[in-house]
């Protein structure tokens, strides 16, 4: 597909114009790339949209200037193992994206292992393929293979539930305290812990006092890491909350969690422009609802609360007004795996099967090839 797309497909990007005295993106499309000749133009192919944002925060860090705040809304975990492995010399840029593109590689790698393991435990073998290759080849799949964060925080939060069925508290607290460093949603992380003690106590009808004080001391590592992150933004910003502002700057701001579809579904009846993307933002954020709502008595309880509340945070922060209201929807529903168990439960059915697997491939293709050319995925 990398070899496909730039030498095959034309490369979609925008420019700034100025169009009755106001500006605008205009898209321009530029010609293809032959790989054939330079195998460098195959791999520069991925470097595109939130790429560069991780690389320029792992080489340069969060300016200090009060008037640039976009940037931190971009959470530091990743951009700052990306630092420590890669920015040593040589061309930072160049250098931080390979870096970029092999960890998160690694990292999905690390995640699918972890997963099978998780899910074959409970689940049984078949469930266990059949959710590492819906996960894998899902028709956003594609963010798991470049330089952005889903495949680090995916691992995460597989090893965090790993962690926890096995009793290592403080191994699943870690995760936790890295994952809430890796996005601002991973806050959520602290439900699993907090939903383990509550079954215990059902179980047996009291508190071990000691018991449930050891277990919530490593779940206070989660918060403690997005607490770490905001006191850093109050030494450099002067605003502990600054990636609150930042979302501001990206056109998100916090709402009713129907927002985002109230104006997606406007922009169906005014608006013609996006159509495309919006119908694909709607559909496939909708359907993991629904998904979740029809079958989430299917998974352990700590698997449903934690899914609930990772689409729920999601919803909070819709892109304003009727564009691109669920832009990157799909992408944030991506790491939510409980829903992939769901799905290759399904496919236990022969029918099922033969049509989930094949559209979720074409549709993954489609998309890898549409962001390799520049054009807006998710």
């Amino acid at each position: 597909m990398t070899f496909i797309g730039p030498s095959v497909f034309p490369s979609f990007s925008q420019e700034q114009h100025i169009v009755q005295e106001k500006k605008v993106w205009v898209k321009i499309v530029a010609f293809p790339t032959q790989c054939a000749i330079d195998i460098k133009h195959c791999l520069d192919a991925w470097d595109t949209w939130d790429v560069g944002v991780f690389v320029d925060v792992a080489h340069r860090g969060y300016p200090s200037d009060t008037d640039k705040q976009d940037l931190v809304a971009f959470f530091p975990a990743w951009p700052l193992v990306l630092h420590l492995v890669g920015d040593h010399g040589g061309d930072p840029y160049q250098v931080l994206f390979y870096v970029g593109l092999i960890l998160t590689n690694l990292s999905f790698y690390g995640a699918l292992v972890l997963l099978y393991l998780l899910v074959a435990r409970r689940f049984g073998a078949d469930i266990g393929k059949n959710t590492l290759f819906l996960l894998a080849l899902s028709p956003y799949g594609l963010f798991f293979f470049v330089g952005y964060s889903e495949a680090f925080f995916l691992l995460l939060c597989v090893a965090l539930f790993t962690f926890l069925e096995r009793g290592h508290w403080w191994l699943a607290g870690a995760c936790g305290f890295v994952a809430a460093l890796t996005r601002s949603v991973g806050i959520v992380l602290v439900l699993p812990f907090l939903v383990v003690l509550l079954q215990d106590y059902v179980a047996q009808r009291r508190v071990n006092w000691r018991l449930a004080v050891g277990r919530l001391m490593p779940a206070l590592l989660v918060p403690l890491g997005l607490l770490l992150y905001m006191s850093y933004l109050g030494m450099i910003k002067g605003n502990m909350l600054a990636f609150t502002v930042a979302e501001v700057s990206w056109g998100r701001s916090l709402n009713f969690p129907w927002a985002g579809f109230v104006d997606v579904l406007k922009s169906f009846v005014y608006w013609r422009q996006n159509f495309e993307e919006n119908v694909m933002d709607f559909l496939f954020t909708l359907f993991p609802m629904i998904t979740l709502v029809l079958w989430w008595k299917r998974l352990p309880l700590t698997y449903s609360i934690f899914t609930t509340a990772m689409i729920f945070f999601a919803l909070l922060h819709p892109i304003q007004g009727i564009n691109y209201p669920l832009s990157s929807s799909p992408r944030f529903m991506l790491v939510l795996f409980p829903l992939y168990i769901l799905l290759a439960i399904w496919c236990k059915n022969e029918r099922v099967r033969s049509v989930l697997f094949p559209l979720s491939c074409a549709l993954f293709t489609i998309n890898a090839l549409l962001f390799i050319c520049h054009g807006w995925v998710a």
